[in-house]
């Protein structure tokens, strides 16, 4: 392998690495409060290094595994989130059509 294609795989992976990172970075600021963004986003990062660890190949399974069930665990807590917040804003609409004044006609 020559020396010029590490160097060039290396500085694309930093070139990614720092993209992504500011635009979390950006996103936590913009956002602060919503559990939501921010657990998703961290979900996000770590699907990306996770899938960066098992396609280089160099990590054990006892270090792979934990982090497959902290991922699990994140994209199910990001997910009763989301149904909060759209819970929390069809309850919020109002109008003619809500649970609560259906029930009472």
């Amino acid at each position: 392998m020559p020396t010029g294609s590490v160097f060039t795989i290396v500085g694309g992976f930093a070139l990614i690495v720092l993209v992504y990172g500011f635009a979390v970075w950006n996103v936590f600021r913009r956002t602060r409060g919503d559990k939501f963004i921010e657990l998703a986003s961290l979900t996000t990062v770590l699907f990306v290094l996770m899938m960066a660890a098992i396609r280089s190949g160099n990590f054990p399974d006892w270090v792979l595994e934990p982090l497959a069930m902290l991922l699990g665990s994140l994209a199910l807590v990001s997910l009763f989130f989301m149904f909060r917040w759209g819970y929390r804003a069809l309850r919020r609409r109002g109008g003619p059509n809500t649970a609560h004044e259906l029930k009472h006609k």
